[in-house]
C-alpha cells in the first residue's frame, strides 16, 4: 500500500474517531437531559418548575439537534471509500495536497494534525471544496484572493 493512501486511511479514520465521539457525547448529553426532566417532574414549585421544565426541553431540542447533525456528518464519513485509487481530479473522499495546505474533501471537521502534519477536513460545500472540485495536479485555483497550486491528489 502507497504512504499517501495510508495517511489518507490514517486521516479518514482520525475523522470518523472524532465523528464517532460527537455522537457519543451528544447521547450522554441526551440522556443526562432525560434523567433532569424527569427529576423536574417531580418537583412541585410552581413556576420555577414550569421555566426549568422548558429550559430542559430547549435543552434537549438543540442536543438532539446537534445529534442528528453528527450522525448524518458520521453517515457521509461512512460512505466514502478511502481504498479507491486517487482519481485524477479533485473528488469528494480526495486528499488535495496544495502550496497552501492539505484539504480532505470528506466533512466539515476543521483542523486535524496527524503524524504532525495539518490537514483540514472540509465538506464539498465549503467555499474552498468548491473552488477545488475538479481540479487536477498543477492547477492553479484561485481562493479569497490567493491562488493555490495543486501538488497532489491522494
Amino acid at each position: 500500500m502507497s504512504e499517501s493512501i495510508s495517511n489518507k486511511q490514517q486521516l479518514h479514520e482520525q475523522c470518523l474517531t472524532i465523528a464517532l465521539e460527537q455522537v457519543s457525547n451528544l447521547n450522554a448529553i441526551m440522556a443526562e437531559l432525560k434523567d433532569a426532566l424527569g427529576s423536574e417532574s417531580k418537583s412541585t414549585a410552581g413556576d420555577k418548575h414550569e421555566t426549568g421544565r422548558a429550559m430542559i426541553q430547549l435543552e434537549q431540542e438543540r442536543a438532539g439537534h446537534q445529534l442528528r447533525q453528527a450522525e448524518e456528518l458520521l453517515l457521509s464519513l461512512q460512505a466514502i471509500n478511502t481504498l479507491l485509487l486517487p482519481a485524477e481530479t479533485i473528488q469528494l473522499g480526495s486528499l488535495a495536497i496544495t502550496d497552501k495546505g492539505s484539504f480532505y474533501i470528506s466533512v466539515g471537521l476543521g483542523k486535524i494534525t496527524l503524524d504532525s502534519k495539518l490537514y483540514y477536513a472540509v465538506s464539498p460545500t465549503a467555499p474552498i471544496a468548491v473552488a477545488l472540485l475538479g481540479k487536477r495536479v498543477g492547477d492553479i485555483v484561485p481562493f479569497n484572493a490567493q491562488e493555490l497550486i495543486v501538488q497532489a491528489i491522494q
